[in-house]
């Protein structure tokens, strides 16, 4: 029974990752039932799953051999962080989960096919969001065309 139960999981988790933008593999030893329910709530309407994953579950659904090999060796039981649609807002709700539990570790994430290790998926969540990042750009440019516009009418006023 728990042959076919695994071929389930297998055609479960192959479903989701055929969906997903990228993953983050982590190590969720040490964190309590509560604490685990209040990531996925906090990672739910974020457009993210995170699940406990046997490790050859997910080997036999991840293509890539060289993550395949990372899963293999990696110590401990994982936790799958799956991300659906943005991958910036789940992963700074993870920083600051682990800004707050010192749990779980980041072993590897693949965001939209590039592998990132912690340290790196530390960094992208410290990122400002997009939204900001595209309002210090319409600041930057709009400053600089009031400047344009004043050097410009400073000219024409002294060629009089």
């Amino acid at each position: 029974m728990s042959r076919l139960k695994n071929i389930a999981a297998v055609a479960k988790l192959s479903e989701k990752l055929a969906k997903i933008k990228g993953f983050v593999l982590t190590d969720y030893r040490g964190l309590t039932h509560k604490q685990l329910e209040e990531l996925r709530a906090k990672l739910r309407p974020l457009s993210a799953n995170y699940t406990v994953t046997k490790k050859t579950l997910l080997n036999r659904v991840i293509s890539s051999a060289r993550w395949a090999d990372q899963i293999s060796n990696s110590s401990g039981p994982l936790a799958t962080l799956l991300i659906y649609d943005e991958f910036l807002p789940p992963l700074k709700e993870l920083a600051k989960f682990i800004k707050t539990y010192n749990l779980p570790q980041v072993k590897l994430a693949v965001i939209e096919g590039r592998e990132y290790n912690s340290e790196q998926v530390l960094q992208i969540a410290r990122l400002p969001s997009r939204e900001i990042l595209l309002g210090q750009l319409l600041y930057t440019l709009n400053a600089n065309m009031q400047k344009l516009v004043y050097i410009l009418k400073e000219v024409s006023t002294h060629e009089r």
